[in-house]
């Protein structure tokens, strides 16, 4: 139930929110009355268990409460209850567990075109979508203006909103939301949404809104979770695993696994927390062995990545099988590389004769094509051992990789100098922005004087 009660301080409190979904309704609308009346009167434990067995938690057991001025990051991956919670929050799905007291007026930045009706133009889908937020007739006519210019729609104004670019249908909706008065906002990803030049006007609003508002930023980008919010609550299968420093649920956030069960999420939490004597988990992929080409595809042809990355090569006659781990995390079928953190590569290949000069080159690339950098044995001690047939073991440590936001594509070279003897496509991973810098390259600390 939503309630108006709270305290002066405090906008929105919610306490033991739970929403269910049933997984098979027609199963449930089909059940008749018979089948009621029995499990009414003479209870069957089956009946029990196949109900159970249709019920999905979306968000369960979930509390937190939000004051003017703060704002909360909401984290988790697809699946995982974002959605649910904010629609439960602006009272467009009804919670089938706990309480939700609002003190105040809320506003959504989830549907952004919701409300408009693609036959009324633009200036009277404002008035519309506006009377609709319950905003009083005179207080739209002084805003109209200022909302229009924001929006940066020009004389489509007055055409048909079913004329509008998705971009115009993103940008009149946005600010029609926003000028608006509400003591706080929920936004679901709509940071994310529109050209750069109206994303940067958006931040700015969203800035100045949060400054004397309550604010509730649902999102994947870890960039604008840390600029834009005090404390961050992690959920995974629609419990929170996390509530605190925004710095410590990113972290946390990037350890997950959409596989993982709620107790394994949990004690990563408390493991990243300190709260166990046991270390943070390490991920690591499973061997992408030479013949495994579907773990490493992006949807790229071979023909594009050997124009972009370097053509693949295989003498057989000198490298038998090859395999390769690394510690980077597996998201959805991504790799994944939280900056800052170490970096390690082990390759494994057979070499089936003495070669002279052997070395081992492992280039990255950005997405395009570019080399980045691209390390290699060429003055390492042991380089000698490369040259002898047999079973080989090369692992390549780094305390963090200096690259920034981006995607970024790993190949392997194995040569007897000055030939290549193997050369292999590995797989693309991805870098989500937590440094806060731009570019590709992370430059270390530098030391700023401001006189």
């Amino acid at each position: 139930m939503h309630s108006s009660k709270n305290s002066l301080d405090c906008l929105l409190t919610v306490r033991n929110l739970s929403k269910r979904f049933n997984l098979n309704p027609e199963k449930v609308r089909s059940t008749s009355l018979i089948d009621v009346l029995r499990h009414m009167f003479l209870p069957n434990p089956e009946f029990e268990r196949g109900s159970e067995e249709n019920e999905f938690w979306a968000v369960k057991d979930v509390s937190f409460t939000l004051k003017k001025g703060e704002s909360l990051g909401v984290m988790g991956m697809n699946g995982a209850g974002k959605s649910t919670l904010l629609k439960m929050l602006l009272g467009r799905l009804d919670q089938d567990e706990g309480e939700i007291e609002i003190a105040g007026k809320i506003g959504g930045l989830i549907e952004l075109s919701a409300g408009m009706h693609p036959e009324l133009s633009g200036r009277e889908n404002i008035y519309n979508k506006a009377r609709l937020m319950g905003v009083p007739r005179n207080e739209i006519l002084e805003r109209i203006d200022e909302i229009i210019e924001f929006a940066d729609i020009g004389e489509f104004v007055d055409s048909p909103v079913k004329t509008y670019s998705s971009g115009m249908h993103i940008r009149l909706g946005f600010s029609v939301t926003v000028f608006f008065q509400t003591d706080f906002v929920l936004c679901d990803e709509v940071l994310a949404v529109g050209d750069f030049d109206f994303r940067q006007k958006c931040l700015n609003k969203i800035n100045q809104l949060r400054r004397d508002r309550g604010f509730v930023l649902v999102s994947h980008s870890a960039k604008d979770i840390s600029v834009f919010c005090d404390k961050v609550m992690v959920l995974h299968k629609g419990s929170s695993i996390f509530f605190g420093e925004p710095e410590k649920g990113i972290e946390i956030f990037y350890k997950l696994d959409r596989h993982m069960e709620v107790n394994e999420a949990m004690a990563i939490s408390r493991s990243l927390q300190g709260e166990t004597e046991h270390a943070a988990v390490e991920y690591h992929s499973s061997p992408l062995k030479q013949e495994d080409d579907a773990e490493r595809s992006e949807d790229l042809s071979l023909e594009v990545k050997n124009e972009l990355f370097w053509p693949e090569y295989h003498n057989k006659d000198l490298v038998g099988k090859f395999e390769m781990t690394w510690n980077l995390q597996k998201r959805e079928g991504k790799f994944i590389y939280v900056p800052g953190s170490k970096f390690v590569m082990t390759i494994r290949y057979v070499l089936k004769q003495n070669i002279d000069n052997g070395r081992i080159g492992i280039p990255f690339f950005d997405e395009h094509g570019q080399m980045i950098f691209g390390p290699d044995t060429r003055r390492v001690e042991e380089r000698f051992l490369l040259n002898n047939k047999g079973m080989k073991e090369i692992s390549f440590d780094l305390p963090n990789l200096p690259v920034n936001e981006g995607r970024y594509w790993v190949t392997v070279s194995i040569c007897d100098d000055p030939a290549q003897i193997f050369r292999k496509h590995l797989t693309f991973f991805d870098v989500p922005n937590e440094t806060g810098q731009f570019g590709m390259i992370e430059v270390p600390d530098v030391n700023w004087s401001i006189g």
